[in-house]
């Protein structure tokens, strides 16, 4: 029996595989077109340190996504002996409005384009702001450092990353956790906006703050 007659005789079953491959076919283009709209629309944010060593390098928060996102708070933790201080460091308290070329750099909220980044500050003086905001005795034996952007575009979104502070000739160095910057949940973005916001009183900020997840 030839190709062409066996597929004459049986018709109506050549008809419903090809219907059913074709639906599948289907499926997985849909599904390939849904992920990278997705993907495309989701925000990626990352931080890393870069333009000096050690704490005089500068902390970069840079927008990977495809899309612009409004950067609301920049939260910084310093863990020591046990101890968590915690600082909003939004708004640039440690440079004199007369030392600004406009008033908007007093801030580091605001838009965040697809390809921008932003520089958050030199790690030494992140450290300071938290000091002076939680009256730290000093900055010596520190354990660890926790850096927390919160951000909007369609909900809450935000990172977070966490470098251990290693000494080398009496010389503080920051040694990231993981290779890369860590997203936050939406809850804990929001729950972290409640408490440690840049318009929460400063009274508020003392509160621990614990692991985000």
């Amino acid at each position: 029996m030839s190709i062409l007659h066996w597929l004459h005789e049986n018709t109506a079953f050549v008809s419903m595989v090809t219907g059913i491959v074709t639906a599948l076919i289907w499926l997985v283009y849909l599904q390939l077109l849904f992920t990278s709209q997705r993907r495309q629309k989701r925000a990626i944010l990352s931080l890393d340190r870069g333009a000096g060593h050690g704490m005089d390098g500068r902390i970069i928060l840079t927008n990977l996504g495809f899309e612009p996102v409004y950067v609301t708070d920049i939260l910084a933790v310093l863990h020591k002996g046990g101890e968590t201080f915690s600082a909003n460091i939004t708004e640039r308290d440690e440079v004199s409005h007369a030392d600004l070329e406009t008033p908007l750099s007093a801030t580091l909220q605001g838009p965040l384009s697809s390809g921008e980044y932003r520089d958050l500050g030199a790690i030494q003086n992140i450290f300071e702001r938290i000091r002076v905001q939680e009256g730290m005795a000093d900055l010596s034996e520190l354990d660890r450092f926790e850096l927390m952007v919160l951000a909007r575009r369609e909900r809450a979104t935000g990172v977070r990353r966490t470098y251990r502070i290693v000494y080398h000739e009496g010389e503080p160095y920051l040694d990231a956790d993981t290779m890369d910057t860590r997203r936050l949940a939406p809850r804990r973005v929001n729950a972290l906006r409640r408490n440690l916001g840049y318009d929460v009183p400063h009274a508020q900020l003392g509160r621990s703050v614990a692991s985000p997840t």
